[in-house]
Order: structure tokens, then sequence, then C-alpha cells
């Protein structure tokens, strides 16, 4: 079912913090100490889908979505929802800017995976 409404949901955005192991030139991520931690508002829809991630057609797949006015939404952010109608943890998977017709900053559109680790 989807949900969008015109009142501004509250979640919490939290940043990870990111190590990258010299050996492996892997980086991880740390959810539990996170370098940035706040609430912010929006709209969350429970609509999935599929994105294109290359020219190529691959493609990867969407639980929800957030729309925001706030500017610094990047992947790999966690959402903490917690609206009675749904709840849990998303990450960020993409976050692109979306302009008005004159090409200025309109809004943040958020592309949510659940995830059902944290």
């Amino acid at each position: 079912m989807s949900v969008l409404t015109d009142t501004p949901h509250t979640v919490t955005q939290k940043r990870p913090a990111r190590d990258k192991d010299s050996a492996t030139n892997a980086t991880s991520l740390d959810y539990a100490n996170p370098t940035l931690e706040r609430d912010i508002l929006g709209l969350f829809q429970s609509r999935g889908g599929v994105k294109a991630i290359s020219d190529e057609g691959e493609e990867i797949p969407f639980d929800s979505m957030f729309f925001s006015l706030e500017q610094n939404i990047q992947a790999d952010d966690l959402l903490e929802v917690d609206l009675g109608w749904v709840s849990g943890n998303f990450i960020v998977i993409s976050a692109e800017p979306k302009p008005d017709l004159d090409g200025i900053f309109d809004h943040m559109e958020a592309l949510l995976q659940k995830d059902t680790k944290l």
C-alpha cells in the first residue's frame, strides 16, 4: 500500500562513520558511532520499485522513498522510521536533488532499502 501525506514525517538520519582497511582496501560503515545524527522532516512513501544505475540497464531494487527539503542526504545514510503505520531502519541507496522548472533546488528524493540487520 502506498501512503503519501502532506503532513511532514520526522525521521532520524544517521551518517555512518567510515573506516578503510589499508590491507584489503575495503570500507566498513559504523552506524553505532555515526558522524551525523539528527531529526529531519520529509514525506515517507512506502512505494518500492527499481532504479537503473547504469547505461547497461543494471537495476537496483528499493522498498520506499523519502522526499525532503533537507539537502544533506547521502547514499549509505540510515533513516530510522517510526510512523505508526511503518517502522524500521532504512538505508539510503540513492539520493538525488530534484530541481524546479527553473533548475533551482526543490527537494531531495531518496530511494531506500529496508535494513533487517540493524
